[in-house]
Parts: C-alpha cells; sequence; structure tokens
C-alpha cells in the first residue's frame, strides 16, 4: 500500500504523481469521500474532484484507476500541434529576415500584422517567435540569432517604441 502521504521531493505542486493517483484510488475504493482522500493526500479536495471527475469514465465502469488515469494524464499533456513556423516556410523565412536585420521578437509580431492584415495566421505572438528560437532545431529558426533577443540588447529595449509607432498597431497580448 502506497504512504499516506508522499515525501515533498516526490511531489508536484501542480500534478498528480502516480503514487497519488494509485493512492486515490485505494482510498476510493474504500469509499471514504472527496474531502477525506484530499485531507490523506496534503492535497486541495477541488485538486482530487476534478482528478476523478476527468479520469473515472463510464466505459471505465464508473471506476477510478490510479494507473489508467496517470497514462492518460500523460496523453493530455502531449502537444500534437506543430508550430506556425515550423508549417509554414514563407512565414518562417519572413520572420528570419527580420531576425537577422536584428529586429525584437516583439517588432517582427507588430509588423507581421501591418502588410498582412487578411492573413491572421500569420498574426503571431512575440512569445512564438520566441520558443521557436530557443527549441533550436526544432522551432525552425536559427539559434545563433537568440543574441539578438537578449533584454540588454538594443533590439529589445526600444521594442515598445517600435510596437507604438506602427500605425493601426494596438496594446493587444497573445
Amino acid at each position: 500500500m502506497p504512504p499516506e502521504r508522499l515525501p515533498e521531493t516526490e511531489r508536484s505542486g501542480r500534478s498528480l504523481s502516480l503514487p497519488e493517483r494509485q493512492r486515490i484510488a485505494t482510498l476510493r475504493e474504500r469509499g471514504l469521500s472527496v474531502r477525506a482522500i484530499a485531507a490523506r493526500l496534503g492535497r486541495a479536495p477541488s485538486t482530487i474532484s476534478r482528478e476523478l471527475r476527468r479520469n473515472t469514465l463510464a466505459r471505465d465502469g464508473g471506476v477510478y484507476d490510479g494507473d489508467l488515469a496517470h497514462a492518460r494524464a500523460h496523453q493530455r499533456l502531449r502537444r500534437p500541434k506543430t508550430g506556425r513556423l515550423l508549417r509554414d516556410a514563407h512565414l518562417r523565412a519572413e520572420v528570419q529576415a527580420k531576425l537577422e536585420l536584428e529586429w525584437s521578437p516583439e517588432r517582427i509580431a507588430a509588423h507581421l500584422r501591418r502588410p498582412w492584415p487578411d492573413r491572421p495566421e500569420w498574426h503571431l505572438c512575440h512569445e512564438t517567435i520566441y520558443q521557436a528560437l530557443y527549441q533550436g532545431g526544432k522551432g525552425g529558426l536559427s539559434r545563433t540569432l537568440t543574441k539578438n533577443c537578449a533584454p540588454d540588447a538594443p533590439c529589445a529595449s526600444d521594442a515598445a517604441r517600435h510596437i507604438s509607432a506602427l500605425p493601426g498597431s494596438s496594446p493587444r497580448r497573445c
């Protein structure tokens, strides 16, 4: 039987571990309430309730299985979608060209909206560009250009001025 409470080194504040899910299954099988299970695991009742709601399916006979729940949780973590910069070679080339001119990702994101207002798939968030840069080869952009995106680099320090100088630009978030 798993321990009543896992050591803090094995626990994540955000997601349940496999032993925690197995313990939930054992305690649920014994008929304990959501609040009682939460108290024993040192988790919020809402965390236990959400876990049971997500992973107790009718096709499983309405029974919570910790191992199956853990596998489902890992399946949901995967992001099957490929990034926009990987899918669109022309967009990637445009962003790469602007990075080579030492434009910041913020400035590039704002720029892409102006010449192509009718192509919303080209309207990137600057975070998308940063992610593509820092993922290296997987992101599709040259990693050698990340030096231009450092906070103390000239291109990043005046990004706000470039964005606000664009006609029709608005302070939209991602």
